[in-house]
């Protein structure tokens, strides 16, 4: 005798016309794809932007829009960018949307001093955000008329359309984060000084000397032991060290006195080697909260969403509505991503520890140059483009061509970190190969833990999105096929007696009709009805096995419920060979 197929949030007492449905991962066996998969950006604006923060959902077709919208080079604009370059002009519809940015936000800086006066000519050269800026040095340029020139190339680059501002005081161009907010400090500046010419030099930081002058706004790194953080000069009285170094701190935004000079702990360093030097901006204040954006988006579906937010409390309280809009009455099937450019350990305790959830995927770049909410963008175009015609799509390799690739060997991640990050949580992002591109390893869920035991049941984004696909098309299936042939239901019949007319749906019909469905889906066929169609991709799942669907009739409901098995196909990402010479 069958066993009851059970829905959560689907009860007998549920009258309502309409396909009802669940995925169940992780279930040993669990597109339609003519649906184009939308795709929801979720980034901060700045004060240009016209948006109606926790508001307003806007649809986007342009840079224009994304410009309009957001405001030109802010964090919500050049994830838009990335996504239109992607997804945008091959069809992918497009939305974008933000939270309100966090009252008294303050932005992230950094400085790059000049001194002295060329006596040669050359350059210094900058990338930000992946983007090389060169800016010319003539003979006899000050540090003053270098750090003025730099300061308006960069300001004016791309039209504008940079991720920070530039000013210049003196000796200092000042870079600035354009939009407000804590994920400022995840913008890292490199500094190339290869080509500086005699007489003047350029620097981010300065490694710290005992009875040097310093004035405001120099910045510098521990002599003894760096601690990975570096430091501005933000007050001074004499302006001249100490003999001895200062016990530096490492908070954010913490000063200490060194004498007549104070110091306050600014950003983090990222890696770099000489001739070329490398820093977070930093020192920014402001987290955005998503509670009225969230109740906003309630009532909405998304496919995939890349989301600019990293931090626990956010990533939480997205976790939360999303696993609720997944099941039913909503079968709101949205997948989340986001991504970091910190260290693993911080990266892994927010993939593994915060989310570990099939509807979430976690990107990571140690020390990328491209922001991590551009990092997610990338990604979740492609997926977006990619899904929509094969929900199995494997990303092994891929190129994301809008991520600039690591440029420091250093931050290349070995064979062990990259088995660490899989086992993890984590879909690494590296260049480790040396070949000039950022290209994704292996895509994979979140979901990597059971009660604290490893559950790889759902590892890849495929072993995910091809249940929601089976879903999805199977509910479009009975609205546009079953229900409309089969205006009436009843159980089966009792054996020996006759089967019902045409026009009623029955257990043992509807199992026939969805066990061609799973068959069409291990053929590779995505678009027909059961009995006829061909094959367009390679199989999405194993073909099914007897008892794989199951339909018993609910008296009370007066409806049919059914239960599918799906085997998701294992993508084909490894081959071991030996090779023995005789």
């Amino acid at each position: 005798m069958s066993q009851p197929v059970v829905i959560s949030g689907f009860p007998s007492s549920n009258r309502v016309p309409g396909a009802y449905g669940e995925v169940l991962t992780g279930q040993g066996g669990q597109s339609a794809a003519s649906l184009p998969k939308k795709l929801l950006v979720v980034g901060l604006p700045t004060a240009a932007g016209t948006i109606t923060p926790d508001n307003q959902i806007v649809p986007v077709l342009s840079t224009a829009d994304a410009d309009n919208y957001a405001g030109p080079g802010s964090e919500g604009a050049c994830m838009l960018y990335d996504a239109i370059s992607i997804a945008g002009l091959a069809g992918v519809p497009l939305y974008y949307c933000s939270a309100k940015p966090a009252a008294g936000a303050t932005a992230a800086t950094t400085n790059v001093r000049f001194s002295g006066t060329a006596t040669a000519a050359g350059a210094v050269i900058v990338r930000i955000n992946g983007t090389v800026i060169s800016q010319g040095i003539a003979i006899g340029d000050t540090a003053a008329s270098v750090a003025a020139n730099l300061a308006l190339t960069v300001q004016g680059f791309k039209g504008g359309r940079m991720p920070v501002t530039a000013t210049n005081a003196t000796s200092y161009c000042t870079l600035t984060s354009r939009t407000a907010g804590q994920r400022g400090m995840q913008h890292v500046v490199f500094l190339d000084v290869s080509q500086m010419p005699a007489g003047i030099t350029a620097t981010l930081y300065r490694t710290w000397a005992a009875t040097t002058t310093y004035a405001i706004g120099d910045q510098v790194v521990p002599l003894a032991t760096p601690n990975g953080f570096y430091f501005r000069a933000t007050a001074i009285t004499t302006g001249t060290s100490a003999a001895s170094e200062p016990t530096w701190p490492t908070t954010i935004g913490q000063t200490v006195v060194d004498s007549g000079v104070t110091w306050t702990c600014w950003g983090s360093t990222a890696t770099g080697n000489v001739p070329t030097t490398a820093l977070f901006l930093g020192n920014a204040t402001g987290l955005e909260t998503y509670t009225n954006l969230l109740l906003t988006l309630f009532s909405q579906s998304y496919d995939r969403i890349p989301l600019a937010a990293n931090d626990a409390t956010s990533l939480g309280a997205w976790k939360t509505q999303v696993d609720q809009l997944m099941g039913a009455p909503f079968n709101y099937l949205q997948h989340v991503i986001v991504a970091s450019n910190g260290t693993q350990a911080a990266a892994q305790s927010l993939a593994q520890t915060t989310l570990n959830d099939t509807s979430f995927q976690f990107l990571w770049m140690l020390n990328s140059e491209t922001h991590p909410s551009r990092i997610a963008a990338a990604m979740a175009a492609l997926r977006a483009l990619s899904e929509q015609s094969n929900p199995n799509a494997s990303y092994d390799a891929a190129i994301l061509r809008t991520v600039a690739p690591q440029s420091q060997p250093a931050d290349w991640p070995t064979l062990s970190v990259l088995i660490s990050a899989i086992n993890n949580s984590l879909t690494p992002v590296s260049s480790w190969r040396g070949d000039g591109f950022a290209k994704v390893e292996r895509s994979i869920t979140t979901k990597s833990l059971t009660n604290g035991a490893a559950d790889y049941s759902t590892i890849d984004t495929g072993m995910r999105v091809v249940p929601d696909f089976v879903l999805t098309d199977g509910k479009l299936y009975w609205q546009s096929v079953i229900q409309p042939n089969n205006p009436v239901v009843q159980d089966d019949p009792p054996p020996g007696q006759r089967q019902p007319p045409s026009g009623v749906i029955t257990p043992s019909r509807m199992t026939s009709l969805y066990m061609g469905k799973l068959t069409q889906y291990s053929q590779g066929v995505l678009s027909s009805t059961p009995v006829s169609g061909s094959a367009t991709i390679p199989p999405i799942c194993l073909a099914p096995q007897p008892g794989d669907v199951q339909s018993v009739f609910d008296p009370a409901g007066v409806r049919i419920m059914m239960a599918e098995n799906v085997r998701v196909m294992p993508i084909n990402h490894q081959v071991g060979i030996s090779v023995r010479q005789l």
